[in-house]
């Protein structure tokens, strides 16, 4: 391939860490990280300017700092306009900037005069740390993948809005009591609470309402006129559902159930909708001390299917569990139902689908 860094022509400085298998150059860091660069990582100010035909942009020090991580040596920073510093690697008495392309034909000045950077100081931002984070963890799984062709050993569903059309009518239903008690901007709550167990909803309405809130009150009455609508199999289910659980049992994969919602209440629609003989595993958010986005209730669903997280997919659809998949080293499937997902959804899901026709092709496939 052609390398298009500054100093790619001497940038063979050995790795000095083991952590990514395969990245033993920084030849080989660019190479990989040009499949896993993209606008998450790139520093907000510089988001809206971003695109696969410059993926450089706004990566200098989350880069810079990766490659010190694997190559040693330092880091340090050309002075630019407006107080900022360009960060460029030395290591091994190789000079190399993994992100000089971003200035176009902009010739760059590298002196021996230039201030080291230090990460304590960088990652004083936080949202800079979080994006040096999530570029090392992306690194690794590329090296994971790259070592070895994985395959699919288990798959963890989320339940409302993955297994039933349920979200919706839900929201209808607190929409009905918003009207009915004069609640004033129901759907902000309400889209807050989507992936979060019954714990975590009580204290979002409680924040957002105030402590005198009579949520105990609401909550009853919008749970007992959903379930006098939708219990003994009413509750519609999500396209493509039950053609991707007979897929997954007919290739012999083990199948779970990681719901936010009461276990009771997931058992009972699961079996009024005849799929109970497809799951190994059925969890509900009063299993788990901690809701998503903790990673706790995919790590229990795993552990009883026997399978390692790196090769189960989560199929999600809330922003809370694609956090909590991605914190678990588990492959996030994003199948969106009524949130699009975001710039940190699309980095954080190794694949977003329209609907599970998309995970039935990759199930299909057999490899991640």
């Amino acid at each position: 391939m052609k390398y298009g860094f500054y100093g790619a022509e001497n940038a063979f400085a050995p790795a000095v860490s083991g952590d990514f298998p395969g990245i033993d150059t920084p030849r080989d860091l660019y190479a990989a990280l040009l499949d896993i660069w993209c606008s998450y990582s790139c520093t907000p100010r510089l988001r809206d300017g971003f695109s696969p035909d410059n993926p450089t942009l706004g990566q200098c020090a989350v880069t810079a700092f990766l490659a010190q991580d694997i190559f040693g040596g330092k880091v340090f920073g050309i002075p630019r306009p407006g107080g900022n510093f360009h960060c460029y690697n030395v290591s091994s008495g190789c000079t190399y900037d993994l992100t000089s392309e971003q200035f176009g034909n902009e010739i760059l000045v590298y002196q021996d005069s230039d201030p080291e950077q230090l990460r304590e100081v960088h990652f004083q931002r936080e949202e800079k740390r979080q994006r040096y984070e999530f570029l090392r963890e992306k690194l690794r799984r590329y090296c994971r993948e790259k070592a070895s062709s994985r395959k699919i050993s288990a798959v963890i569903f989320d339940m409302d809005g993955v297994i039933f059309d349920s979200e919706r009518p839900v929201l209808a239903g607190w929409q009905d009591i918003a009207r009915k008690y004069s609640i004033p901007d129901i759907e902000t709550p309400y889209y807050k609470c989507i992936g979060v167990n019954s714990v975590k909803t009580r204290e979002i309405f409680l924040d957002f309402y105030g402590a005198d809130f009579p949520y105990d009150k609401y909550k009853a009455e919008q749970s007992h006129n959903f379930h006098a609508k939708y219990d003994g199999g009413k509750l519609p289910l999500m396209p493509y559902i039950r053609e991707t659980l007979e897929l997954i049992r007919s290739a012999g994969i083990p199948a779970a159930v990681a719901s936010s919602t009461r276990s009771a209440v997931v058992l009972q629609q699961i079996a009024d909708a005849g799929l109970d003989g497809y799951f190994s595993a059925i969890i509900g958010g009063d299993m788990i001390s901690r809701s998503k986005p903790f990673p706790d209730i995919f790590l229990e669903a795993a552990k009883l299917l026997g399978a390692s997280p790196e090769n189960s997919l989560v199929i999600e659809d809330s922003f809370n569990g694609i956090r909590a998949a991605y914190t678990g080293g588990f492959v996030p499937v994003m199948v969106p139902d009524m949130v699009a997902p975001d710039c940190e959804m699309q980095a954080k899901a190794d694949y977003i689908f329209g609907d599970l026709s998309g995970v039935m092709e990759l199930i299909k496939g057999g490899a991640l």
